[in-house]
């Protein structure tokens, strides 16, 4: 299982199964090789357990950091990673917006071609589909 899309179909799998799974959170590289060497099927990232690491806040380290990380423990493992993108790491649909679009960057199997139509695509779609939930919870608060 070496690629992105592979991943997202076992991820995906694992969610359409009969029986429930349970996904470990790792709070860096490291402890994502030892979950996975515990058996796990899947690893999620915290971002609190990666600034608690760190001695820091959740959130402290921000964005980028928290970003960097995760797309390290996806590379320390041959597992399907979900990322904790927190709130978007903005209160306002821009910075959201903004936000979604990087773990689709830094997380991929190869690094997206900046005129790639596919890679476009895709982010255009995320940014309208977080702009619409931001908007949509809004409405609803």
């Amino acid at each position: 299982m070496s690629t992105q899309k592979k991943k997202g179909e076992v991820f995906r799998a694992l969610h359409d199964a009969d029986k429930p799974f349970i996904v470990a959170n790792a709070w860096d590289a490291g402890s994502a090789c030892l979950l996975a060497a515990a058996g796990f099927d899947a690893i999620a990232t915290t971002s609190a357990g990666f600034a608690f690491s760190a001695a820091k806040q959740d959130n402290a380290p921000g964005r980028d950091a928290i970003l960097r990380n995760a797309s390290e423990i996806v590379a320390a493992v041959d597992l399907p990673v979900t990322a904790d993108l927190e709130n978007g790491f903005g209160a306002e649909p821009e910075t959201v917006a903004e936000t979604i679009p990087k773990p689709l960057q830094r997380l991929s199997s190869a690094p997206p071609k900046q005129d790639s139509w596919a890679v476009r695509s895709k982010i255009q779609r995320m940014t309208r589909i977080s702009r619409f939930t931001i908007w949509s919870m809004r409405s609803i608060a």
